[in-house]
């Protein structure tokens, strides 16, 4: 087979490749070029969660149990196909923090001698953690709501989580880890601190597609030379189980040595609404394409094939081919990518290549931007903050050359021209962009209150030259009612998180409930059963009433306590 050809000139025609498919909802994807030889030439898009957030390389057991924006478990399986034929290695992420990563050494953070470094647990890291910007609380503090066909997704509460630290003895993972941490404390490591600097995936990092239409506009890719290239895609599900890909783990069920019967697979491994994630492997769709002086549209209706995995090795990025094993229906297995039918074709994956810069190609670790005309800077920025989200509005430039796309990214500190690929992908696909000079509007959701936001918007040409920023901030409202590490009824009793009577309850929870094995599971038993009780408290005032009347000789037990243990600790000093 022929490799790339790569051109001989300095300045080589300006040619572009757009890409295009319909995804179902919640994937992890990747998109990237091989040449004909099998050789890795570029990433032109990754899902956010991946190459923004960390999901595969960031601290917890990979077989830790999930839910929606879950703050633990490197999900390593998630796109192994893609990241091993990328072949960038960086630092391997486990919990810990300014303490180090060792369990024998991080600190104790209940009585029974629990350390804040244990990998294996989403519990007891208070020693090693720090306000998180982006993930969940385990404990459940979770709201998810409907916006035109897309899920929303919104932490309940402030949540403090272990952000990590690199593993001793030269561990490598295939994937970044996280690149959206700005603020820290000093149960943060130096790790942590740089890991944005490591990783190099933001610029091609964007939103999960939600809305299971055709991605338009397309993913757009200009090639450094004329020559026969492969375009391939890979998808990961959570959950996506089947007949023959259905697996039992277990890792939190503070039962390590299984000699209580009654824990086996309980404890946090139950937490909640956490379950089982690890179904069907991810799948690869690819077609050829030819890059030269002719156009070339190339389509694929099935995928080529799908991602190694075993329980044992985990995944080692091999690439199987099709067989009986993986499911072929809308929604699962291959049907991850729906069948469309567009300008008269039915195809699950479309790659096309054009001669000229128009229609464009995408700048990120490939590619190039010469013969190409930027638009203006977006116009009009109006950010409207709620508590956990913030409404967005622009328009295009109304003179000039004409906006094809949006890029809409946010993070807590500054943002400029040079740092934008830096910040956050919004969680929607921006909006498409209208007339020249039409406002549109977004929304940025799972967001925290009370914190100032700056939000950026870039313009993009037809052959993705990119404008300069446009930058606005604002400060999101305050939450009537929040949820703090799973004290639900009393948090929606008190009123707020930081009451004094929480802390009393939380020291009893730390040094009495967690420190045996019943007490571990009622804790686990409240943690699944409180949540919709405090909801309804919190939205009537003779409920939450009736709650504190309740709470108070428990709040009276547990402050007396409290009260005997630093007494007896003062005399034995």
């Amino acid at each position: 087979m022929m490799g790339v050809a790569r051109a001989q000139s300095s300045d080589p025609p300006c040619r572009t490749v757009e890409v295009a498919f319909k995804p179902v909802k919640n994937l992890q994807i990747a998109v990237w070029v091989e040449d004909t030889l099998g050789n890795y030439v570029a990433t032109l898009y990754v899902t956010r969660l991946t190459g923004t957030f960390g999901l595969a390389n960031r601290p917890g057991d990979h077989f830790l149990r999930t839910d929606v924006r879950a703050p633990y478990g490197r999900r390593d399986m998630v796109l192994p196909v893609w990241a091993h034929k990328r072949n960038k290695t960086y630092g391997y992420v486990t919990m810990g923090g300014a303490a180090g990563n060792s369990p024998s050494t991080c600190p104790n953070t209940i009585a029974d001698g629990s350390k804040a470094c244990d990998d294996e647990t989403i519990a007891f890291h208070a020693g090693v953690s720090s306000t998180e910007p982006f993930y969940c609380s385990p404990s459940g503090g979770v709201v998810t709501t409907g916006s035109n066909g897309v899920d929303v997704v919104s932490c309940a509460s402030s949540f403090f989580g272990s952000k990590g630290a690199y593993a001793s003895g030269g561990a490598v993972s295939y994937y970044p880890p996280r690149a959206d941490l700005t603020n820290f404390n000093g149960n943060d490591g130096p790790d942590a601190k740089a890991f944005s600097s490591v990783n190099d995936l933001t610029a091609v990092s964007g939103a999960t597609p939600q809305l299971q239409q055709l991605i338009d506009p397309p993913i757009r890719w200009r090639p450094f030379a004329d020559g026969q290239y492969v375009i391939k895609v890979e998808m990961s599900l959570e959950s996506d189980t089947n007949a023959f890909h259905s697996y039992s783990y277990c890792v939190d069920d503070q039962d390590s040595n299984h000699t209580d019967p009654t824990l086996d697979c309980g404890g946090f491994n139950s937490y909640g609404k956490y379950h089982d994630f690890i179904g069907q492997p991810s799948v690869v769709y690819s077609v050829p394409i030819t890059v030269g002086a002719d156009a070339d549209e190339q389509t694929s209706s099935s995928y080529e094939g799908y991602s190694e995995f075993n329980m044992s090795t985990g995944s080692t990025g091999k690439e199987l081919a099709p067989d009986m094993t993986i499911t072929d229906s809308p929604g699962t297995g291959a049907g991850r990518l729906l069948d469309v039918t567009d300008a008269g074709k039915t195809f699950r994956l479309r790659a096309r290549s054009s001669p000229t810069c128009d229609p464009g190609g995408t700048p990120g670790d490939g590619g190039g931007t010469t013969g190409c005309s930027a638009p203006g800077a977006p116009e009009n920025l109006v950010l409207t903050p709620g508590a956990t989200s913030v409404d967005v509005s622009f328009s295009s430039a109304s003179t000039g050359v004409a906006t094809n796309r949006f890029d809409v990214r946010y993070r807590d500190v500054a943002i400029d021209d040079g740092s934008f690929t830096l910040a956050n992908p919004s969680d929607l696909t921006p909006p498409p962009p209208g007339q020249q000079g039409s406002t549109v509007t977004t929304t940025i959701s799972g967001l925290k209150p009370q914190l100032n936001y700056y939000v950026a918007v870039r313009a993009f040409s037809t052959c993705d030259a990119p404008s300069s920023i446009a930058v606005a901030s604002t400060q999101t409202a305050m939450q009537k009612f929040v949820v703090l590490h799973g004290c639900f009824i009393a948090t929606a009793a008190f009123g707020t998180p930081m009451a004094r009577e929480l802390d009393a309850l939380r020291a009893v929870r730390d040094r009495a409930l967690l420190t045996n094995p019943l007490g571990r599971l009622a804790v686990a038993g409240y943690y699944a059963m409180s949540p919709p009780i405090a909801r309804a408290i919190t939205a009537d005032e003779r409920l939450r009433a009736g709650a504190r009347k309740l709470l108070r000789p428990i709040v009276d037990v547990a402050e007396a306590g409290l009260r005997a243990s630093a007494a007896s600790q003062k005399y034995a000093r």
